[in-house]
């Protein structure tokens, strides 16, 4: 079914797994902090996803100018609306992000996230 109210998607791997794993190999202990791949999606959102749709989606991405990156960490996105999924690990990475930037995201869609207390 072809859909026309999704502009783009967007995916992510985490700094430890699938193909990102494999380039990282050489640069990775054997651990790393969940926080890690909350900062990369704040990172992403607020320094590099298009101030537009693209279509299609460009192979290198231009650094927001500073301007942009404070304005979308203080208001969020203009004309974007951005809804995050997440599972397992991912799940806790966008909470720790929108519990960070709560303005950078419309909505948060999470498939059993691991969130435990902090104490734990």
């Amino acid at each position: 079914m072809l859909r026309d109210d999704i502009d783009e998607v967007w995916a992510f791997d985490s700094i430890q797994h699938g193909d990102s794993a494999l380039l990282n190999e050489g640069n990775l202990g054997s651990l790393f902090a969940w926080s890690d791949l909350a900062r990369d999606v704040l990172c992403f959102l607020q320094h590099y996803l298009p101030q537009e749709t693209c279509t299609p989606l460009p192979v290198y991405l231009e650094r927001m100018p500073a301007e942009i990156v404070h304005t979308r960490g203080k208001d969020g996105m203009t004309g974007r609306t951005v809804i995050a999924l997440g599972q397992s690990v991912g799940g806790c990475a966008l909470t720790l992000a929108a519990r960070a930037v709560p303005t950078l995201f419309n909505t948060l869609i999470l498939i059993d996230p691991l969130i435990v207390p902090s104490e734990l």
